[in-house]
């Protein structure tokens, strides 16, 4: 990356060359071959075309279930812990419907959503198109595992960190 100098300074694309400002400096660097055909269409891209989805979805479920918490309960830092979350269970191969179910079990054991909870029954592969369900909280998650605990003591320490006591 190369400085740009003298008393004109130039932002913009001109030939193979691509000038810029950041952080209050001007610099130039060579054209990047890379165009988003190439990113959507090339096979090389497959995996990086996977994580945007993964992304993508996770942040469509953290941003849905944190609308289900308590809005005097709702800081930022667990908007942010529910997307971190829900983009690694999509990573670890559950589906969906299997990682809101694990982080709304989260959320309803330290008191952040109400007794009942929703869970959403895909009719595609959209969770945009999914049908709501209220089920009761005496449903319980089949499998409780190391990772879960883990998660809990987690979000436990987020939640004193945001000043909330827990019964």
């Amino acid at each position: 990356m190369a400085k740009q100098a003298g008393t004109i300074f130039l932002e913009g694309t001109i030939d193979d060359l691509t000038y810029y400002k950041m952080e209050g400096r001007y610099y130039v660097r060579m054209k990047s071959s890379l165009t988003a055909k190439k990113f959507w269409r090339s096979k090389a891209f497959e995996r990086s075309r996977e994580s945007c989805k993964r992304f993508a979805e996770g942040n469509k479920l953290a941003s849905k279930l944190y609308t289900m918490v308590e809005k005097g309960k709702r800081v930022y830092s667990l908007f942010c812990f529910l997307k971190k979350r829900a983009v690694h269970l999509l990573k670890d191969g559950k589906s969906l419907i299997e990682a809101e179910e694990v982080l709304i079990d989260y959320l309803h054991q330290f008191g952040l959503i109400a007794n009942t909870k929703i869970r959403y029954y895909q009719t595609s592969k959209s969770l945009n198109q999914a049908l709501p369900i209220m089920t009761t909280r005496d449903q319980t998650v089949s499998c409780i595992t190391l990772i879960y605990y883990h998660i809990k003591m987690m979000l436990l320490l987020l939640l004193r960190r945001a000043g909330y006591t827990l019964i």
